[in-house]
């Protein structure tokens, strides 16, 4: 798997990839340049989605450095009886 393919890989998608790829070096058939092949491309995957990871935690904190953002918490049950008292009117 190129590094290119990585990239446009959900991070999802190579969580799946890995949790095969560990399935097949814990069956134990391969042989050693398999194993081997098959633990460098989890290494890479790893890699990569530790690099989406790093890159979404970024996004976050960028988006919650704003000073004059306010979190607040959201109660969806207020939230549809505002709307259902707006459609009333």
């Amino acid at each position: 798997m190129t590094n290119t393919i990585r990239e446009n890989m959900s991070f999802e998608e190579m969580i799946e990839e890995l949790n095969i790829l560990v399935s097949q070096l814990e069956d134990g058939n391969l042989t050693l340049d398999e194993a081997l092949k098959k633990f460098e491309n989890g290494i890479s995957l790893i890699r990569a989605s530790q690099k989406k990871l790093a890159n979404a935690e970024q996004r976050i904190n960028i988006l919650l450095k704003n000073d004059d953002l306010k979190l607040s918490k959201f109660d969806v049950c207020l939230e549809k009886s505002s709307d259902s008292e707006l459609n009333h009117d």
